[in-house]
């Protein structure tokens, strides 16, 4: 999971203090490895990573296999509330 974010961003931080720091989606949050790209500057690296992605905006959240493509759909941008976040990361990883 790669977290697109900047601190200028009002939406990324709602994530980061409504969504992010509910018990569950933490909880659920074990099961994936966590990446934050901090892009409130941006360099000619961060730039390529952007564009790699197809990210256009913040907030942007992106999901992965593990053979690094991204899961079709499940694309995240924008602010979204910790309930739907969570279904949003079950129907990505679903636990054995």
């Amino acid at each position: 999971m790669i977290d697109f974010s900047a601190d200028w961003c009002i939406p990324c931080r709602e994530l980061d203090h409504k969504t992010f720091t509910n018990e569950a989606v933490m909880e659920y949050a074990e099961s994936f490895v966590r990446l934050k790209m901090d892009l409130t500057t941006i360099d000619s690296e961060k730039r390529r990573i952007k564009r790699d992605f197809g990210v256009r905006g913040v907030p942007t959240i992106i999901f992965l296999d593990t053979s690094g493509e991204e899961k079709a759909g499940a694309r995240v941008t924008g602010f979204m509330e910790p309930d739907r976040f969570l279904e949003r990361m079950k129907g990505v990883y679903k636990e054995e």
